[in-house]
C-alpha cells in the first residue's frame, strides 16, 4: 500500500511501511537509565475524532511542531503527520503524531496496527460528539485494545457554548479524562504525560521544564481556567462515590 506525501506544490508516493518504519521506534523496552544518552525515544500517536473536535489545532500547538504539510491518502481517507518532542527528566520523548481528518468513518485496521497510543477528542460544545462515544470506544478497543487511550473534551474555553459536562463523559468512559483548550494552551501537557508515564512504565518522570508551545489564539482569565478544573474535580469525586 502506498501513501502521498504533500508538500505544497509537489506529491511523492511511497510505501505506508517505510513511512512507519522512519517515525516509529519498534524497540519498545529501551533502558530508562540509557535514555538520556540516546536520540529522541519515539512513539507513534494516533490522534482521533468526530470532525470539528479540533484534532488538528490540538497537535499544532507545541512550537517542536515539524513536517506540518505532510500528507498520507487520499481525499477521502488522509491524514497529516507531526513531530511532538516533549524534554522530560530522562531525555526528549517524540511522539510521531498521526492526525486523522475526518470522523470514525476513516478507520482502518492498518492505521493501527503499529501504533504505541492514542488521543481520542471529543467537542464539549457538540452533544453529538458525546453520543459518538461509544461507537468510538468499540471501534478502538476492537481493534488494539492494548495500548493506552487518552480521551480528551476539548473547546471548555467555550463557556457559554459548552453543552457536554464532565459528569457526562465520565459515566461514559473507560479511559483517562482531561479537559482541555488547544486555542487556549489550556491542560495542552496533561495527556502526553499520562501517555509517556503509561508507556515507559515509569510514574518518575517528569517534563524538564514548561512545554514549548504556541501563543494561544484565545485568552482562558485564570479564574476561568480555575472554576473549569474545580467542576472537572467535583464531577470526579461524584463519579468515584457511586462507581
Amino acid at each position: 500500500m502506498g501513501g502521498v506525501i504533500g508538500h505544497k506544490d509537489h506529491h511523492v508516493v511511497v510505501p505506508v511501511s517505510c513511512l512507519l518504519d522512519t517515525w516509529h521506534d519498534h524497540d519498545r523496552i529501551a533502558s530508562l537509565t540509557s535514555l538520556s544518552n540516546m536520540g529522541p525515544r519515539q512513539f507513534l500517536l494516533h490522534i482521533v475524532g468526530d470532525s470539528g473536535s479540533g484534532k488538528t489545532s490540538f497537535v499544532s500547538r507545541n512550537s517542536y511542531l515539524q513536517l506540518p504539510d505532510a500528507i498520507i491518502g487520499d481525499d477521502e481517507n488522509e491524514s497529516t503527520w507531526h513531530y511532538l518532542d516533549f524534554d522530560t527528566n530522562l531525555g526528549r520523548i517524540r511522539f510521531s503524531c498521526h492526525d486523522h481528518h475526518g470522523g470514525i468513518e476513516t478507520l482502518n485496521d492498518e492505521m493501527f496496527h503499529e501504533g504505541d497510543c492514542i488521543i481520542l477528542l471529543i467537542d464539549v460544545t457538540n452533544i453529538t460528539s458525546l453520543v459518538s462515544l461509544p461507537t468510538w470506544t468499540h471501534s478502538i478497543v476492537s481493534r488494539n485494545a492494548r495500548v493506552p487511550v487518552v480521551l480528551c473534551g476539548n473547546k471548555v474555553d467555550a463557556i457559554n457554548d459548552r453543552r457536554v459536562q464532565p459528569i457526562m463523559v465520565l459515566e461514559e468512559t473507560i479511559w483517562q479524562y482531561y479537559e482541555i483548550s488547544a486555542l487556549a494552551n489550556f491542560n495542552f501537557e496533561k495527556p502526553f504525560m499520562y501517555l509517556i508515564r503509561k508507556l515507559m512504565d515509569n510514574q518518575d518522570i517528569h517534563f524538564a521544564h514548561p512545554v514549548n508551545l504556541l501563543p494561544p489564539t484565545i485568552m482562558l482569565s485564570e479564574e476561568a481556567r480555575a472554576q473549569i478544573e474545580e467542576n472537572y474535580q467535583t464531577a470526579r469525586g461524584l463519579f468515584e462515590e457511586v462507581f
